[in-house]
């Protein structure tokens, strides 16, 4: 059974955010609570992780969080996004494309990073598909999850 209530977490380059989720009846879900925390960083702070750390064991403790699901999000600064149009085309010969499209586009070795895509949009007069190619190194993903691990977050999702 899913649960009933779950935090999502946006840790930004600026601050962390977060906000619980509650189940209504029915399919709704209400804000049951928020927390925000300034980080005080600029780019390439050498303490952005220590930083993070910090703030991360400050909304376990202040907001009870325990064993609760978390939904994580990544800093937008670590992650690489691609739109880009291709040609119509079924079924698995899209993966392919995108793989072929994904060597060029993304600027490390593939089995360096953690990467997916997307299909946008169709457009059936132009015959093209929009997709959003998405990629974050893998040494980065791995690094947060150390740093949330650390702080006995429950990552449901990440």
């Amino acid at each position: 059974m899913p649960a009933r209530e779950a935090w999502g977490l946006d840790i930004g380059q600026t601050a962390i955010h977060a906000v619980k989720l509650r189940r209504v009846k029915g399919s709704g879900a209400e804000i049951a609570d928020i927390f925000f925390y300034p980080l005080e960083t600029q780019l390439d702070d050498s303490e952005y992780d220590d930083k993070v750390a910090k703030a991360l064991q400050f909304f376990m403790q202040e907001k009870k969080v325990g064993g609760m699901p978390v939904a994580v999000s990544l800093p937008g600064f670590t992650t690489l996004f691609r739109d880009f149009p291709l040609p119509a085309v079924g079924g698995g010969r899209l993966d392919e494309i995108v793989s072929y499209e994904a060597k060029q586009l993304i600027p490390y070795p593939l089995e360096e990073v953690i990467w997916d895509y997307h299909k946008l949009r169709e457009d059936p007069e132009s015959g093209e598909i929009g997709i959003a190619l998405l990629c974050c190194r893998r040494d980065i993903v791995q690094g947060m999850l150390a740093i949330l691990d650390e702080a006995k977050i429950n990552v449901d999702c990440f």
